[in-house]
């Protein structure tokens, strides 16, 4: 008999998180579970963003019609809580439940705990300012956490968890899509740097603006391409961005990619951080903060890319700008490195995911 797992998500949004749901959906599926994801807010254009993601039928589920907002998050969550228990009554209760995003954790505790999962994507509470609003967040997420089994979606996070006193029931390997390792002559570079911007205390939207006019003011004409789920945050650079992407699908992303020498990432704290490795398949070289989960893949003389601070990121763009043999070597190196931990990480990553297949009923 067919296993049945639901994954909680808050929305159907194009980010990275919810790519890695959607894969973990659709790989859990071809195991022969069968799969609800459930969002708690609107799953809006759900068809489009699991086609784009690589989960095209995929079961989909909304709790309610209401756009996510933390504004009006504490007074929807009874209406809420009291659907999920009506919906699980109606569906019949899974073999498994699995918690992602910590706005999805108070509907744990619906579940028994042998078959309440949470995958572990970020150490979320550090998406928040320091202050007592983030330790808060972080004790509340541990006591859920412990209250459950846990699956890790990389190395660095089972080893913050184990820093923390939990322990990951699986360590399950995550890397980009294969759809973005790009093979055959490449053409024309000319795009000098790629950015992807998101919202979010933690992804740091003051150092771009900063960033970006900085470099157009040390490099005239510099050519900048972005990408963003909304017009609104390009205007927010103050700076010139020659090519804007808003949503763009996978072909178009990697498209992009193969078209930049560069890629700037300046996010504060990443429990991986999908987009520069993306962009390593196709020979676009990271410059990067360190951001934390972006040393899972950025090793060995790729360690280079890892700059102090958004200053020396402007600095080490320019130099690679500069230096087209430097550039040349590193961005091969790229395509090798995510080439050998792509083939690496799906046979590492399928048996992970049989063992947890076969750890459902215990």
């Amino acid at each position: 008999m067919a296993r049945r797992v639901h994954i909680v998500v808050p929305a159907l949004q194009p980010n990275g998180g919810i790519r890695e749901v959607i894969r973990l959906g659709a790989q859990l599926r071809e195991l022969g579970c069968e799969v609800t994801l459930l969002c708690l807010w609107q799953a809006r254009d759900a068809e489009r963003t699991l086609a784009d993601m690589g989960g095209a039928g995929l079961v989909v589920q909304a709790l309610s019609a209401w756009p996510p907002s933390r504004r009006l998050a504490p007074l929807q969550w009874p209406v809420l809580w009291a659907r999920f228990g009506r919906w699980q009554a109606r569906a019949g209760h899974p073999d498994a439940t699995v918690f992602t995003h910590y706005s999805t954790l108070a509907l744990a505790g619906a579940n028994p705990p042998h078959k309440r999962w949470f995958l572990v994507q970020d150490m979320e509470w550090e998406f928040l300012a320091p202050g007592v609003g983030r330790q808060l967040l972080r004790r509340w997420m541990l006591r859920a956490w412990r209250a459950g089994r846990l699956v890790s979606a990389n190395r660095y996070l089972t080893d913050r968890l184990a820093a923390e006193g939990l322990q990951a029931a699986l360590t399950l390997p995550v890397w980009a899509s294969a759809a973005f390792s790009a093979h055959g002559a490449d053409g024309p570079r000319d795009v000098d740097v790629a950015l992807v911007l998101r919202r979010g205390a933690h992804k740091r939207l003051d150092r771009y603006a900063r960033f970006v006019q900085t470099m157009h003011r040390r490099r005239p004409g510099l050519r900048l391409a972005a990408v963003a789920p909304e017009e609104a945050l390009f205007d927010e650079l103050g700076a010139p961005v020659a090519l804007r992407l808003t949503r763009p699908d996978t072909e178009t992303l990697r498209a992009l990619y193969g078209r930049a020498r560069c890629f700037v990432h300046l996010s504060e704290h990443e429990g991986f951080g999908l987009p520069p490795l993306e962009a390593m398949g196709s020979g676009c070289v990271p410059v990067c903060t360190d951001s934390g989960g972006i040393r899972a893949y950025l090793q060995g003389d790729l360690q280079a890319c890892i700059q102090p601070g958004e200053s020396a990121v402007a600095d080490a763009t320019l130099a690679l700008l500069d230096d087209p043999a430097r550039w040349q070597a590193l961005s091969t190196r790229c395509r090798a490195a995510f080439d050998h931990g792509l083939h690496a990480t799906e046979e590492a990553r399928a048996r992970a995911l049989r063992a947890w297949v076969d750890a459902l009923d215990a």
